[in-house]
């Protein structure tokens, strides 16, 4: 198994096997959730979003599939502070 990648804010792109699980750590979501759309699913398959439940955080993230180049948009919704300014990564996969 591959140890997961894992993308912040200032670090938007990443060339990975296929297989390799990618996280988006844009911080701590409070009430709201982070939501990950992959502009093609056959390259990276989202498999999460980013949330808080109980005691723990999780971050929106998914899986690599196979060999391309896929753009994954990161957005916050908020049940109090609306939506957030979306952050895209691209994911390039060999």
């Amino acid at each position: 198994m591959l140890p997961p990648v894992v993308l912040n804010a200032d670090d938007t792109s990443t060339t990975v096997s296929a297989g390799t699980t990618v996280t988006f750590d844009l911080g701590d979501p409070g009430e709201g959730r982070f939501v990950a759309e992959s502009s093609d699913p056959s390259v990276f398959k989202v498999e999460g979003e980013g949330k808080t439940e109980g005691t723990y955080t999780t971050n929106a993230g998914g899986v690599a599939v196979a060999s391309g180049t896929a753009e994954v948009t990161v957005q916050f919704f908020g049940s109090t502070n609306g939506v957030g300014s979306p952050t895209t990564f691209t994911i390039t996969v060999e």
